[in-house]
């Protein structure tokens, strides 16, 4: 495994970057390679537009092991709590 130092509200604001972009170019991420993404406790920091864009590259990158015939699967646990 690799250490990639990185804010994940960085994938947010108004120049986002790419979490998997980041993960291949830092980490040595591969599509072709199963890998497992946990976001525990963690996600409640992070600002609501960079989790959408962060979900939307999750979503991208495991469609390219649809496309191969592998499955995918996202799970995520947590609690918001609403005002």
């Amino acid at each position: 495994s690799n250490f990639v130092p990185f804010d994940l509200n960085g994938c947010g604001g108004s120049n986002p970057k790419s979490l998997i972009e980041v993960l291949k170019k830092e980490g040595g991420l591969r599509e072709d390679i199963p890998t497992l993404f946990v976001f525990e406790a963690v996600l409640f920091y992070v600002e609501e537009d960079a989790i959408r864009n962060i979900m939307g590259d999750l979503s991208s990158f495991m469609g390219s092991w649809r496309e191969r015939g592998a499955e995918a699967l996202l799970c995520m646990t947590g609690s918001y709590f609403l005002e």
